[in-house]
């Protein structure tokens, strides 16, 4: 998996991108926001959370896997009816596994079962945590932003204004009296153009905000005071 997920970045990203993946997965399991808001790359972001994805499905497969081996083990388990003891020598010599394959076995089992467990782990931090957006031009997730925030502007205030276009999910909400902004998405590219049409010439607290699709991330200095919203 090393070997293909290295061939993966090295064609698309560059060889020196391995290492920042590694380092934006490990700020994910850490929750440390600013390392993945101050991402760079933001295909390389894209391609994290998508990793994700193929991780947990990787998982899922090693842990079916493993209670699928359970299973055989158990079945071919041999009972104890009586027998010859010839016959009990030559299954004893062919079939029994000496004490250091057992211990083997075992620590095999434990490493797997723990790989899975963290690999779980993180990718539900991942998910959790909605930070990894596709900005891309032909993202589905279609984010949406709105610029110059009055400090005196409240989250809700900015909720109402956002869902005067639709359906949205908001992102990140930055109450820093000199950088207001909030990140939405909407259900699809299409809806989110006609949000920001829409919304570009509303008023917001009595002023005027810039509604906009950008394909930037790190512009918006997420590192300022934030606030998760919850729909």
């Amino acid at each position: 998996m090393n070997a293909v997920l290295r061939e993966v970045v090295d064609s698309n990203f560059g060889s020196a991108s391995l290492d920042s993946l590694r380092q934006l997965c490990d700020a994910i399991g850490r929750s440390e926001a600013k390392m993945i808001f101050e991402c760079q790359n933001l295909s390389l972001l894209f391609f994290a959370r998508s990793f994700a994805v193929v991780m947990e499905e990787a998982v899922r497969q090693l842990q079916q896997l493993q209670a699928q081996r359970q299973l055989s083990v158990a079945a071919s388990t041999p009972s104890s009816s009586p027998s010859s003891s010839s016959s009990r020598d030559d299954s004893s010599s062919t079939c029994s596994p000496s004490p250091a394959a057992r211990t083997n076995g075992a620590a095999s089992t434990v490493r797997e079962g723990a790989s899975a467990a963290v690999a779980a782990s993180t990718v539900s931090l991942l998910k959790r945590t909605g930070k990894t957006i596709d900005f891309s031009p032909d993202a589905t997730e279609s984010p949406v932003i709105v610029h110059s925030i009055a400090a005196a502007v409240k989250k809700d205030a900015v909720r109402a204004f956002l869902s005067q276009a639709g359906q949205l999910e908001f992102i990140v909400y930055s109450d820093d009296p000199s950088k207001g902004y909030a990140l939405a998405k909407f259900e699809s590219n299409r809806k989110a153009d006609e949000a920001v049409a829409r919304l570009d010439v509303m008023p917001l607290g009595g002023q005027h905000v810039h509604v906009s699709r950008k394909t930037y991330w790190t512009k918006l200095q997420p590192q300022q005071s934030m606030q998760q919203l919850q729909q």
